[in-house]
Protein backbone atom coordinates (compact mmCIF):
# COMPACT_ATOMS: atom_id res chain seq x y z
CA UNK A 1 0.00 0.00 0.00
CA UNK A 2 1.17 3.53 -0.78
CA UNK A 3 1.03 5.55 2.41
CA UNK A 4 -0.81 8.87 2.72
CA UNK A 5 0.48 11.60 5.02
CA UNK A 6 -1.34 14.77 6.06
CA UNK A 7 -0.02 18.26 5.48
CA UNK A 8 -1.30 19.48 8.87
CA UNK A 9 0.82 16.87 10.64
CA UNK A 10 4.01 18.63 11.77
CA UNK A 11 5.95 15.41 11.30
CA UNK A 12 4.98 14.75 7.69
CA UNK A 13 8.31 15.79 6.14
CA UNK A 14 10.71 13.50 8.05
CA UNK A 15 8.21 10.66 7.69
CA UNK A 16 7.89 11.37 3.98
CA UNK A 17 11.65 11.43 3.48
CA UNK A 18 11.88 8.02 5.18
CA UNK A 19 9.16 6.69 2.86
CA UNK A 20 10.97 8.06 -0.21
CA UNK A 21 14.04 6.15 0.91
CA UNK A 22 12.23 2.87 1.62
CA UNK A 23 9.21 2.73 -0.71
CA UNK A 24 10.13 5.44 -3.20
CA UNK A 25 6.71 7.14 -3.00
CA UNK A 26 4.14 8.66 -0.66
CA UNK A 27 1.02 10.85 -0.92
CA UNK A 28 0.61 14.16 0.89
CA UNK A 29 -3.03 15.05 1.36
CA UNK A 30 -4.70 18.51 1.21
CA UNK A 31 -1.99 20.57 -0.46
CA UNK A 32 -4.21 22.42 -2.96
CA UNK A 33 -7.73 23.61 -2.17
CA UNK A 34 -10.70 22.46 -4.30
CA UNK A 35 -11.27 25.84 -5.97
CA UNK A 36 -7.64 25.98 -7.14
CA UNK A 37 -7.84 22.41 -8.42
CA UNK A 38 -10.92 23.32 -10.45
CA UNK A 39 -9.20 26.35 -11.98
CA UNK A 40 -6.13 24.30 -12.84
CA UNK A 41 -8.23 21.56 -14.49
CA UNK A 42 -9.80 24.21 -16.74
CA UNK A 43 -6.37 25.70 -17.44
CA UNK A 44 -4.97 22.26 -18.29
CA UNK A 45 -7.74 21.60 -20.78
CA UNK A 46 -7.26 25.02 -22.37
CA UNK A 47 -3.47 24.48 -22.51
CA UNK A 48 -3.98 21.16 -24.27
CA UNK A 49 -6.25 22.80 -26.85
CA UNK A 50 -3.52 25.39 -27.45
CA UNK A 51 -0.72 22.87 -27.88
CA UNK A 52 -2.87 20.84 -30.27
CA UNK A 53 -3.46 24.02 -32.23
CA UNK A 54 0.26 24.83 -32.23
CA UNK A 55 1.79 21.49 -33.19
CA UNK A 56 -1.14 19.28 -34.21
CA UNK A 57 -2.83 16.26 -32.65
CA UNK A 58 -1.02 13.82 -34.93
CA UNK A 59 2.42 14.84 -33.72
CA UNK A 60 1.33 14.30 -30.12
CA UNK A 61 -0.31 10.99 -31.00
CA UNK A 62 2.79 9.77 -32.86
CA UNK A 63 4.90 10.61 -29.80
CA UNK A 64 2.53 8.73 -27.49
CA UNK A 65 1.62 12.02 -25.82
CA UNK A 66 -2.04 12.59 -26.54
CA UNK A 67 -3.37 14.40 -23.50
CA UNK A 68 0.08 15.70 -22.46
CA UNK A 69 1.04 19.39 -22.23
CA UNK A 70 4.75 19.97 -21.73
CA UNK A 71 5.24 22.98 -19.47
CA UNK A 72 1.71 24.41 -19.49
CA UNK A 73 2.94 27.59 -17.75
CA UNK A 74 3.86 28.71 -21.26
CA UNK A 75 0.12 28.97 -21.95
CA UNK A 76 -1.49 29.74 -18.59
CA UNK A 77 -0.14 31.68 -15.58
CA UNK A 78 -2.25 29.62 -13.17
CA UNK A 79 0.43 26.91 -13.16
CA UNK A 80 2.95 29.26 -11.55
CA UNK A 81 1.65 28.25 -8.11
CA UNK A 82 2.93 24.71 -8.67
CA UNK A 83 6.51 26.02 -8.64
CA UNK A 84 6.20 27.53 -5.16
CA UNK A 85 3.82 25.34 -3.13
CA UNK A 86 5.23 25.48 0.42
CA UNK A 87 5.10 21.73 1.08
CA UNK A 88 6.80 20.94 -2.22
CA UNK A 89 9.41 23.62 -1.56
CA UNK A 90 10.18 22.01 1.80
CA UNK A 91 10.56 18.53 0.37
CA UNK A 92 12.65 19.61 -2.64
CA UNK A 93 14.96 21.68 -0.44
CA UNK A 94 15.47 18.92 2.13
CA UNK A 95 15.89 16.04 -0.32
CA UNK A 96 17.87 17.84 -3.02
CA UNK A 97 18.99 21.41 -2.41
CA UNK A 98 17.78 25.00 -1.97
CA UNK A 99 19.21 25.51 -5.48
CA UNK A 100 17.33 22.61 -7.13
CA UNK A 101 15.57 23.49 -10.39
CA UNK A 102 12.47 22.40 -12.24
CA UNK A 103 13.39 19.70 -14.73
CA UNK A 104 9.95 19.45 -16.30
CA UNK A 105 6.28 20.25 -15.76
CA UNK A 106 3.77 18.12 -17.63
CA UNK A 107 0.01 18.45 -17.43
CA UNK A 108 -1.51 15.02 -18.10
CA UNK A 109 -5.14 14.56 -19.08
CA UNK A 110 -5.88 10.82 -19.09
CA UNK A 111 -9.07 10.52 -21.10
CA UNK A 112 -11.55 7.63 -20.83
CA UNK A 113 -10.23 4.47 -22.48
CA UNK A 114 -12.94 4.37 -25.15
CA UNK A 115 -11.35 7.44 -26.72
CA UNK A 116 -9.12 5.73 -29.30
CA UNK A 117 -6.65 8.62 -29.51
CA UNK A 118 -5.83 8.44 -25.83
CA UNK A 119 -6.23 4.76 -24.99
CA UNK A 120 -3.55 3.30 -22.73
CA UNK A 121 -1.94 1.45 -25.62
CA UNK A 122 -1.14 4.77 -27.32
CA UNK A 123 0.34 6.60 -24.35
CA UNK A 124 3.97 6.56 -23.28
CA UNK A 125 2.80 7.46 -19.76
CA UNK A 126 0.87 4.19 -19.57
CA UNK A 127 3.94 1.99 -20.02
CA UNK A 128 6.25 1.31 -17.08
CA UNK A 129 9.18 3.69 -17.09
CA UNK A 130 11.52 5.73 -14.91
CA UNK A 131 11.41 9.51 -15.19
CA UNK A 132 15.13 9.60 -14.36
CA UNK A 133 16.35 6.39 -16.00
CA UNK A 134 19.60 5.80 -14.17
CA UNK A 135 20.55 4.17 -10.89
CA UNK A 136 22.04 6.58 -8.36
CA UNK A 137 22.35 4.35 -5.30
CA UNK A 138 21.61 6.12 -2.03
CA UNK A 139 22.10 9.60 -3.50
CA UNK A 140 18.79 11.12 -4.70
CA UNK A 141 19.26 13.29 -7.77
CA UNK A 142 15.67 13.82 -8.86
CA UNK A 143 12.24 14.10 -7.21
CA UNK A 144 8.72 14.23 -8.65
CA UNK A 145 5.78 16.11 -7.18
CA UNK A 146 2.67 14.93 -9.03
CA UNK A 147 -0.25 17.24 -8.28
CA UNK A 148 -3.62 15.46 -8.37
CA UNK A 149 -6.13 17.97 -9.74
CA UNK A 150 -8.87 15.33 -9.77
CA UNK A 151 -9.16 12.25 -7.61
CA UNK A 152 -6.75 9.45 -8.48
CA UNK A 153 -8.04 5.92 -8.03
CA UNK A 154 -7.68 2.52 -9.65
CA UNK A 155 -10.86 2.98 -11.71
CA UNK A 156 -9.79 6.21 -13.40
CA UNK A 157 -6.25 5.09 -14.19
CA UNK A 158 -4.24 6.23 -11.18
CA UNK A 159 -0.47 5.83 -11.36
CA UNK A 160 0.94 2.40 -10.49
CA UNK A 161 4.29 2.02 -8.74
CA UNK A 162 6.75 -0.81 -8.22
CA UNK A 163 7.49 -0.08 -4.57
CA UNK A 164 11.19 -0.11 -3.73
CA UNK A 165 12.26 -0.37 -7.38
CA UNK A 166 14.26 2.87 -7.04
CA UNK A 167 16.70 0.88 -4.88
CA UNK A 168 17.37 -1.73 -7.57
CA UNK A 169 20.18 -1.08 -10.06
CA UNK A 170 18.77 -3.33 -12.77
CA UNK A 171 17.46 -1.34 -15.73
CA UNK A 172 15.35 -4.25 -17.01
CA UNK A 173 11.74 -4.09 -15.81
CA UNK A 174 11.37 -7.87 -16.08
CA UNK A 175 14.13 -8.28 -13.49
CA UNK A 176 12.44 -5.97 -10.99
CA UNK A 177 9.64 -8.40 -10.17
CA UNK A 178 6.92 -7.91 -7.59
CA UNK A 179 3.43 -6.48 -8.00
CA UNK A 180 2.59 -2.91 -8.91
CA UNK A 181 0.51 -0.85 -6.51
CA UNK A 182 -2.01 1.78 -7.64
CA UNK A 183 -2.06 5.04 -5.76
CA UNK A 184 -5.25 6.40 -4.21
CA UNK A 185 -5.26 10.16 -3.69
CA UNK A 186 -7.89 12.84 -3.27
CA UNK A 187 -7.97 15.91 -5.49
CA UNK A 188 -5.55 18.45 -4.07
CA UNK A 189 -3.03 15.81 -2.99
CA UNK A 190 0.57 15.56 -4.17
CA UNK A 191 2.23 12.25 -4.99
CA UNK A 192 5.92 12.57 -4.14
CA UNK A 193 8.18 9.95 -5.68
CA UNK A 194 11.81 9.26 -6.36
CA UNK A 195 12.22 9.82 -10.10
CA UNK A 196 14.06 6.51 -10.50
CA UNK A 197 11.09 4.40 -9.34
CA UNK A 198 9.31 2.31 -12.00
CA UNK A 199 5.76 3.57 -12.56
CA UNK A 200 2.98 3.80 -15.16
CA UNK A 201 -0.41 5.39 -15.62
CA UNK A 202 -3.39 3.03 -15.57
CA UNK A 203 -6.45 2.76 -17.81
CA UNK A 204 -9.27 5.22 -17.25
CA UNK A 205 -12.51 3.25 -17.09
CA UNK A 206 -14.67 6.21 -16.07
CA UNK A 207 -16.47 8.81 -18.19
CA UNK A 208 -14.27 11.74 -17.13
CA UNK A 209 -10.63 12.69 -17.64
CA UNK A 210 -8.16 12.10 -14.81
CA UNK A 211 -6.11 15.29 -14.59
CA UNK A 212 -2.79 15.94 -12.89
CA UNK A 213 0.41 17.93 -13.28
CA UNK A 214 3.75 16.19 -12.87
CA UNK A 215 6.60 18.47 -11.77
CA UNK A 216 10.08 16.95 -11.65
CA UNK A 217 12.98 18.54 -9.75
CA UNK A 218 16.73 17.99 -10.09
CA UNK A 219 20.00 19.52 -8.96
CA UNK A 220 20.79 22.76 -10.78
CA UNK A 221 23.72 21.20 -12.67
CA UNK A 222 21.52 18.62 -14.43
CA UNK A 223 20.16 19.62 -17.83
CA UNK A 224 16.45 20.35 -18.04
CA UNK A 225 14.18 18.51 -20.45
CA UNK A 226 13.45 21.87 -22.06
CA UNK A 227 15.58 24.98 -21.53
CA UNK A 228 12.82 26.69 -19.60
CA UNK A 229 14.24 30.19 -19.53
CA UNK A 230 14.66 30.21 -23.31
CA UNK A 231 11.27 28.52 -23.80
CA UNK A 232 9.34 30.96 -21.62
CA UNK A 233 11.47 33.96 -22.59
CA UNK A 234 13.57 36.26 -20.41
CA UNK A 235 10.85 38.92 -20.32
CA UNK A 236 8.32 36.50 -18.85
CA UNK A 237 10.78 34.97 -16.37
CA UNK A 238 11.87 38.35 -15.03
CA UNK A 239 8.30 38.99 -13.85
CA UNK A 240 8.62 36.15 -11.35
CA UNK A 241 9.98 36.21 -7.80
CA UNK A 242 13.71 35.50 -7.21
CA UNK A 243 12.86 32.05 -5.86
CA UNK A 244 10.77 31.14 -8.93
CA UNK A 245 13.51 32.40 -11.23
CA UNK A 246 16.01 30.19 -9.43
CA UNK A 247 13.69 27.18 -9.67
CA UNK A 248 13.31 27.78 -13.41
CA UNK A 249 17.09 27.69 -13.81
CA UNK A 250 17.77 31.38 -14.38
CA UNK A 251 20.78 31.24 -12.04
CA UNK A 252 22.35 28.18 -13.66
CA UNK A 253 22.29 29.02 -17.36
CA UNK A 254 25.15 28.21 -19.72
CA UNK A 255 26.90 31.18 -21.30
CA UNK A 256 26.89 31.33 -25.09
CA UNK A 257 29.80 33.72 -25.69
CA UNK A 258 32.94 35.16 -24.10
CA UNK A 259 31.15 38.48 -23.76
CA UNK A 260 28.63 36.73 -21.50
CA UNK A 261 31.43 35.00 -19.61
CA UNK A 262 33.56 38.05 -18.84
CA UNK A 263 31.08 40.07 -16.85
CA UNK A 264 30.94 41.13 -13.18
CA UNK A 265 29.77 38.33 -10.83
CA UNK A 266 26.37 39.92 -10.24
CA UNK A 267 25.62 39.75 -13.98
CA UNK A 268 26.76 36.17 -14.60
CA UNK A 269 24.23 33.73 -16.02
CA UNK A 270 25.62 30.94 -13.82
CA UNK A 271 25.65 32.26 -10.28
CA UNK A 272 28.34 31.09 -7.85
CA UNK A 273 27.77 29.68 -4.39
CA UNK A 274 25.24 27.03 -5.41
CA UNK A 275 27.26 24.03 -4.31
Amino acid sequence: MIKTLYSLDSNWLPTGLDLLNSDGVFVLDSVLDPALCSRLVSAAKDSYDRIVSDIGAKKLQDAGESGVVRFPLKFRDEFLVLLCTPQVEECVTRLLSPFAICHLMNAILLEPAENALTSASRLFQSTFHRDFPRYTGQVPLSLNSFYCLTEFNETNGSTQFKLGSHRQPNSDLAAIGGPSVSVTAAAGSVIFFDSTIWHAGGTNLTASARVGVNVQWTHHWIKQQIDLVRYLGIEMCERFSPQIRRRLGMESRVVTSLDEYYVPPEHRLYKGGQG
